[in-house]
């Protein structure tokens, strides 16, 4: 049978009234039974509510919320920490650099593409974008070269 789950406040009604309960003249398992609980459950309650009223139990569960809260943003600001120290060192200016240094997390530390695009400070556009040399581009480029090899004065500062 699946145990039930009360929440803080509810604990603290239940282990309240246990205490009334047993007050009235009522043992403490008698008093469990009437609640619907185990001897165990009432005395682990009680060590650990044992002076808490409803209102701080609330208080009580909303600061364990912005606890677990502050340590997931802790760890996440911890990740990107170590994430920016196992990149190469150097200025990422050309997009071919940039788009290594998001691929590198990827692949050695498994993150996701979306959190190391923020890491390093790329648009995830830019990631997806693979760029296909036109064949006219290459023949010019290669047209460059041979010019270039043929005639080493032409292009910069020529005119000296």
């Amino acid at each position: 049978m699946r145990a039930k789950r009360y929440s803080v406040e509810q604990i603290v009604a239940k282990a309240a009234r246990g205490v009334e309960v047993a007050g009235q003249g009522l043992t403490i398992p008698q008093a469990c039974k009437r609640l619907g609980i185990s001897d165990q459950t009432f005395y682990r309650w009680r060590i650990r509510y044992r002076a808490l009223k409803e209102d701080e139990a609330q208080r009580l569960k909303a600061l364990e919320q912005e606890n677990s809260q502050l340590k997931k943003i802790v760890a996440e600001q911890a990740l990107d920490i170590s994430l920016l120290k196992d990149l190469q060192r150097g200025k990422l200016v050309s997009p071919a650099r940039r788009r290594d240094a998001v691929r590198f997390p990827v692949r050695r530390r498994r993150v996701s593409e979306r959190r190391a695009c923020w890491v390093v400070g790329q648009h995830r556009s830019t990631q997806r974008y693979e760029r296909v040399a036109l064949e006219y581009e290459l023949r010019l480029v290669r047209r460059m070269n041979e010019l270039a090899a043929r005639h080493p004065r032409y292009g910069y500062l020529t005119g000296r």
